[in-house]
């Protein structure tokens, strides 16, 4: 078996909430990710949370004020960065 084929089969523990910020190490708060993919997402993101990101993503890239950051922690965070997105111009 080549070292890549051995790699791909080795898994990484990731805390969807962090170790850091409370996040327990149980079923529903652990995934098994790939060891590169669980690296590059600690690369990109840090410890964020999920809801950390998105207001990250909605004030970076979206330039969300203060009042439509309150509303990026609703379920329904996605229909909300299209019906804001949808009404700016575009590139």
């Amino acid at each position: 078996m080549s070292k890549k084929n051995r790699n791909s089969t080795k898994t990484s523990k990731h805390h969807r909430l962090p170790r850091s910020k409370g996040g327990k190490t149980n079923e529903f708060n652990c995934v098994m990710l790939n060891p590169e993919v669980h690296k590059l997402w600690h690369q990109i993101f840090s410890n964020l949370t999920p809801t950390e990101i998105q207001v990250e993503i909605c004030r970076t890239f979206y330039g969300f004020d203060e009042s439509q950051l309150r509303d990026v922690r609703t379920e329904n965070f996605l229909d909300l960065v299209m019906s804001i997105t949808e009404s700016k111009d575009r590139c």
